[in-house]
């Protein structure tokens, strides 16, 4: 919440009075806090404590190939590697590390109805994530949408798995 507070500070000083009406500006930010205060005290009480091995990794791949990742280029005449990156982090509890997903998703998809209503319009929400075992743990992704590649050899999709030890 301090940082927020920060933030907020800045804003104002940096001239948000200037590009807002200083009272839309308030009632935005009334909208907002809560939701960042959520969001802070989900990183506080469950995902920094969920990592509290501290232990991480960076996995690049570039084994797959294909001759066309987008719809939008045309196909090439040699393959081509697809660059495939993962994140790696030891949980010391996958309870606390799920809930926190979980949270994370629910303040998204809260601040999307507060920046629709300034929008004033509907915007998409995020839905919870697909899950599947696998050996030794689970794992939750999003598929991505369909025409984002044209290649079946693909499998790439935003996902998170969690393994027992």
């Amino acid at each position: 919440m301090k940082w927020l507070k920060v933030i907020h500070g800045y804003a104002w000083d940096m001239g948000i009075p200037g590009m807002f009406d200083a009272q839309v500006y308030q009632a935005m930010f009334k909208d907002f806090a809560p939701i960042l205060t959520q969001i802070d005290r989900t990183t506080s009480d469950l995902f920094l404590p969920a990592l509290a091995d501290g232990q991480a990794g960076l996995v690049i791949d570039a084994k797959l190939t294909g001759t066309q990742w987008s719809p939008l280029l045309p196909p090439s005449t040699r393959p081509c590697p697809c660059r495939k990156l993962a994140l790696v982090l030891a949980s010391s509890d996958a309870g606390k590390l799920k809930k926190a997903g979980a949270e994370y998703r629910a303040s998204a998809n809260q601040l999307m109805v507060v920046i629709g209503k300034i929008a004033k319009q509907e915007l998409p929400t995020l839905p919870p994530p697909q899950s599947a075992s696998i050996n030794g743990g689970e794992m939750f992704f999003y598929p991505l949408p369909p025409g984002t590649s044209t290649s079946a050899s693909c499998p790439i999709s935003p996902c998170r798995a969690t393994w027992r030890r």
